[in-house]
């Protein structure tokens, strides 16, 4: 849920925030050389938090209220299942970054961020076994507090037609959902099979975060990888990481 995003907001900012080719006023530039790169940057994707949340189209950035993601399976339980289509998550440009370290060396960008709260609308589709077997569809919101997100992304250098650009091949995201309140078919809540169905989330919330989360961080690693990918081949190595203080 929130989460999805965590890691996507934090990317396209920090990337579109070291560019140094033909830079717009919104985006403050760091120097590979300022001995407080970490920091600078840190300060920077804050100043671009604004710009970020209606999108930034000349470098491939959707907007970030809210953010799309096409499909997630949140429940894989053995009596039920649910997977979300047509997400849409809110919240996520209200983000505090809690700890951020820039390693050009190393080749790494490591982020802790924390979302203090985050709101989710979808379409689900759920197959559940409550007393008798359940095949329902429907709308549902979800909202979840002070997810926590911890990233490390790996880049390396390549050579495209005489240039040297940064490429993202890997990323680790590492999700913290302590716990969430969900109203499946908001609305409908006189069906009895819908009150079924609230019911699970609400007793079984332990059990569908852990079975959700590896799915919300494989979601949420390749929508990153995407769009950091392609705001990068905007600009060449030396231009994302200008040789000054």
């Amino acid at each position: 849920m929130a989460h999805t995003h965590i890691c996507l907001l934090a990317v396209a900012a920090l990337v579109a925030t070291l560019a140094h080719a033909e830079v717009p006023p919104y985006i403050k530039t760091c120097g590979r050389r300022n001995p407080r790169i970490s920091e600078c940057v840190k300060e920077s994707v804050s100043y671009l938090i604004p710009t970020m949340r209606a999108g930034v189209p000349e470098l491939d950035v959707p907007a970030l209220e809210p953010l799309y993601v096409e499909e997630i399976a949140l429940a894989d339980l053995a009596d039920f299942k649910a997977i979300a289509y047509n997400v849409k998550l809110r919240g996520l440009s209200n983000y505090v970054i809690k700890y951020l370290k820039v390693d050009l060396d190393k080749a790494t960008i490591d982020l802790d961020i924390l979302f203090p709260k985050v709101f989710m609308t979808s379409d689900y589709d759920v197959k559940a076994k409550i007393l008798v077997p359940i095949n329902e569809k429907g709308p549902i919101d979800i909202t979840t507090d002070n997810v926590e997100s911890k990233v490390t992304l790996r880049f390396k250098k390549v050579e495209r037609r005489g240039r040297t650009l940064i490429y993202f091949p890997t990323m680790s995201c590492k999700l913290v959902v302590k716990d969430y309140t969900a109203n499946f078919m908001p609305g409908a809540n006189d069906n009895p099979i819908v009150k079924a169905i609230n019911s699970v989330l609400v007793s079984s919330s332990k059990e569908i975060i852990e079975s959700m989360t590896p799915n919300l961080e494989k979601a949420v690693s390749s929508k990153v990888l995407d769009v950091a990918n392609r705001i990068c081949k905007h600009f060449t190595y030396d231009e994302l990481f200008p040789d000054r203080v």
